[in-house]
């Protein structure tokens, strides 16, 4: 039963930062400033959404 919580918490965690990277790379594409600012613009993004 522990294992099985910690699995879901776990999945839970992992579906979190799966959406955060889409969401910032998402923006970084919108945001349209080559492929170094992209760069940089997607790690700000999801710096921030780590924090909301």
């Amino acid at each position: 039963m522990i294992i099985v919580s910690k699995s879901i918490i776990k999945l839970g965690f992992t579906m979190n930062k799966f959406f955060r990277a889409l969401i910032a790379g998402w923006g970084a594409k919108k945001m349209g400033l080559g492929c170094f600012g992209t760069i940089v613009v997607f790690i700000i993004i999801y710096y921030l959404l780590g924090y909301l």
